[in-house]
């Protein structure tokens, strides 16, 4: 995933789709965790593999795996709060390795 650039992924797509990815791009806040692998505050790993759009509603959802292979999806609007938002003490809910 390193070096790939969204300019560079809308250049070579053709003109009627390049509006919609620009206006999902948009969509996704700076704060949506982004690929890579996360460590819980309990310990645990997982693996942030993207955003996807939920094929009956159009709601986005990021998609991750637990170290144990589990494939999991949780709504956008959820995942930042579950985990971007430090717990009370301070502490980082999880934390990017």
């Amino acid at each position: 995933m390193s070096g790939v650039s969204l300019k560079s992924i809308l250049a070579r797509l053709s003109p009627e789709y390049r509006d919609a990815v620009e206006a999902e791009a948009q969509r996704i806040s700076d704060n949506t965790p982004r690929y890579g692998v996360y460590q819980h505050f309990k310990g645990g790993r997982y693996i942030v593999l993207g955003v996807s759009k939920h094929s009956e509603t159009g709601e986005l959802e990021v998609v991750y795996r637990s170290m144990d292979g589990e494939l999991w999806h949780r709504p956008l609007e959820n995942h930042p709060k579950a985990w971007l938002t430090p717990l009370p003490d301070g502490t980082p809910r999880f934390k990017r390795l």
